[in-house]
């Protein structure tokens, strides 16, 4: 238990590193950018993040699920390779999707959604993509190889860099939202590189792509997939909706809330990350015991941090930003609610994907990701930003329900387990 909290405490400390640097950078785009220049911004992010979910096809919880299993020595080569093929393969055909889409809406009278949004400043946010892909894959092999510090370092170096560029491009030399997206680039291309360097010693002799591999991959990965873009109409389609809905000024101020939420997240992420490297060591009885503490505790943590930052926000905000953030305040301390649920998700997901459970998880997720839109449709017109918050919050306390569930399955579970290999014992 204690190493797990050795590990836990030194991920979520390389979160908690980037997360500070990441509330400077967040003051310096809040005033630099305003509310619209933000807006802008966390669309063509937002667009970038759907496409590299979209295109993941959900393998990095795959990976973590095969490793499980047995693996041979040759393993991580050919993971690498394949997926090498694989993410350069499916970047050419979203680039050309994407290009297509933007040509369609500027010229051929296509529905807008992309075509309002600067075309420079696109391309350079769709550059992330194969680059989150590739932080997918390493981040899940560098977990399963037990070498998750590497990742932790590189995160640490990586949001220097953003801060450092962003201070230079946006500050020093004025460039707007194109600093911001260059800072992300270098940030992004830390971390690709430096995982890719940190697995290649010990893959470099069974490097291959193998067809045969993907093929499987991809089988188990579609098992999934449709909780992936659950996952995605859950976490990143109110932001693309109030953008088409309420314009790029409300999305600003939104996505400052939701990203605040986000930033407090990382205690819960990454115990999730150090458990899904544990469980496929310790095996999916043998970790549950100390999954259920680390639940415990970090419930306890966030609902701490949830109370101090909910009733101090009107002043900490409006310092941190500006005051033409202001009517973002009441937007986060409603969403401090949906981060608690949010912590138990993250936590408990990791017996699903373990469990092999794909189908279960993927259609609970497209039910909240459905109804989030849904939701969304209706409340938007209505109750303008607060109908996003009310859509999350209906959405995340379904999403408890089920995790109550999931819990309670797994403790009689184990139970029953345990009980059958003291009885074989006997």
């Amino acid at each position: 238990m204690f190493n797990l909290i050795v590990k836990i405490a030194q991920t979520s400390g390389a979160q908690v590193y980037a997360a500070l640097l990441g509330i400077i950078t967040l003051s310096i785009t809040a005033r630099w950018l305003g509310p619209e220049g933000r807006g802008i911004i966390a669309t063509i992010s937002t667009w970038a993040i759907v496409f590299v979910e979209i295109a993941s096809l959900s393998l990095a919880p795959v990976l973590i699920y095969r490793a499980t299993q047995k693996c041979d020595d040759k393993w991580l080569g050919r993971m690498m390779g394949t997926l090498g093929v694989y993410i350069i393969g499916v970047t050419l055909i979203i680039w050309l999707i994407v290009g297509l889409f933007y040509f369609g809406e500027r010229y051929w009278a296509f529905p807008q959604v992309i075509g309002n949004l600067p075309p420079i400043a696109l391309i350079m946010g769709f550059l992330l993509l194969p680059l989150g892909l590739a932080e997918h894959y390493t981040k899940a092999l560098l977990n399963i190889e037990d070498r998750l510090h590497i990742y932790n370092w590189l995160q640490v170096i990586g949001s220097t860099s953003n801060l450092f560029w962003l201070v230079v491009l946006v500050i020093g030399l004025g460039m707007h939202i194109y600093g911001v997206l260059i800072a992300r680039l270098m940030w992004d291309t830390i971390i690709a590189i430096g995982s890719i360097r940190a697995l290649y010693p010990k893959a470099k002799k069974s490097l291959t792509s193998c067809t045969k591999e993907l093929k499987s991959l991809l089988h188990d990965g579609s098992k999934m997939y449709l909780n992936t873009i659950g996952a995605l109409l859950i976490l990143h389609v109110d932001i693309l909706m109030i953008n088409a809905y309420l314009g790029a000024e409300a999305t600003g101020l939104y996505q400052l809330a939701v990203h605040m939420g986000q930033i407090m997240l990382m205690l819960p992420y990454a115990a999730t990350t150090v458990l899904q490297g544990e469980i496929t060591r310790r095996g999916l009885y043998g970790v549950w015991s100390y999954q259920k503490k680390i639940l415990i505790l970090t419930l306890l943590a966030m609902i701490a941090a949830s109370l101090i930052l909910g009733l101090t926000a009107k002043w900490w905000m409006i310092w941190l930003t500006s005051e033409k953030f202001e009517p973002s305040i009441i937007l986060f301390q409603y969403l401090l609610i949906s981060v608690l649920f949010a912590s138990t998700s993250a936590i408990i997901n990791v017996q699903w994907i373990a469990r092999g459970l794909f189908w279960q998880i993927s259609a609970i997720s497209m039910i909240k990701g459905i109804g989030n839109i849904a939701l969304n449709a209706i409340l938007l017109p209505k109750y303008g930003l607060m109908g996003a918050v009310y859509s999350t919050l209906s959405i995340f306390a379904f999403s408890f329900i089920t995790d109550i569930g999931m819990f309670i399955y797994c403790e009689i579970d184990t139970r029953r387990h345990n009980n059958s290999s003291i009885t074989d014992n006997t």
